[in-house]
């Protein structure tokens, strides 16, 4: 099974059944989740997320978050930013008990970014939680929250440690691995059955069945005006002639509007480190 670790998924507009009031009686991290399929871009959704902000301090704000979502008590020097981090520069903590073993994973959104990633990743989760497959898995939501450091505003999703090693993290090794004694042909071994699990997993994914509806999503129609407008495709140096690829393009999508269009998912971000 493989396990999709970034939920940031591009979806078919699906009615979801929670109103923009959280219920007083629904777990909160389940409302937050659900309203973020309903209401972006994210201020409104926002206003709905706890702040757990103590003294100006990301790691001390973390540490609020998991004591009185999870009622789970970590060291602040347990709580550490990882090397890598996430796109866009936000930082990636990871927190460790006291034997030093990784308990839970917490990305970072800066909420003053242009790009609403923080609610985009939440509806990500809520539709997962949707989804039966028996190919791949989801990661799993454990709590969210909201903090504010040097007047910067950001969102806090703790997630459960993936438990495997990325795809990344394989083909990392091809260089790594001594040519001689079998080393490097287990590595590619492993590589070639991870990636067989990935197209498996997405072969699934694409045939799941949605709803059924008239026209081109909106997202798709924005990617495509962006790309027909971009600076290579315009000077023709692909042997392309913009104008007759923009036509065909808007010809098939007012084709679209009067067809009934079955929809399925796709993964809206694809890197070999967000495949366990």
């Amino acid at each position: 099974v493989l396990m999709c670790y970034s939920l940031t998924l591009l979806i078919a507009a699906m009615a979801c059944s929670c109103k923009t009031e959280i219920p007083k009686h629904q777990n909160q991290l389940d409302a937050v989740l659900c309203l973020a399929r309903k209401t972006r871009p994210a201020p409104e959704l926002i206003d709905h997320v706890v702040d757990y902000t103590m003294d100006n301090d990301m790691r001390k704000s973390i540490k609020n978050l998991l004591e009185k979502s999870l009622g789970q008590r970590f060291a602040v020097s347990n709580i550490q930013p990882s090397k890598k981090g996430l796109p866009g520069g936000n930082p990636l903590f990871i927190v460790r008990d006291s034997d030093g073993d990784v308990k839970y994973i917490v990305k970072t959104f800066n909420l003053s970014a242009p790009r609403d990633t923080f609610a985009k990743e939440l509806a990500g989760l809520q539709l997962a939680s949707t989804i039966s497959s028996k190919r791949f898995s989801f990661a799993i939501a454990r709590a969210v929250g909201k903090c504010r450091i040097d007047n910067q505003l950001y969102g806090l999703l703790v997630t459960a440690p993936p438990a495997g090693e990325s795809l990344a993290d394989l083909v990392a090794k091809v260089p790594a691995s001594k040519k001689d004694g079998g080393e490097r042909s287990k590595v590619l071994r492993d590589i070639r059955r991870g990636f067989g699990k990935l197209g498996d997993a997405f072969a699934e994914l694409h045939a799941i069945r949605t709803e059924t509806k008239r026209g081109v999503h909106p997202a798709i129609l924005k990617f495509a005006n962006e790309f027909l407008r971009a600076k290579p495709l315009a000077s023709k140096d692909y042997g392309i002639d913009p104008i007759l690829l923009r036509k065909y393009f808007y010809s098939l999508a007012s084709r679209a509007a009067n067809t009934d269009i079955k929809r399925s998912f796709v993964h809206g971000d694809i890197i070999l480190n967000n495949f366990i």
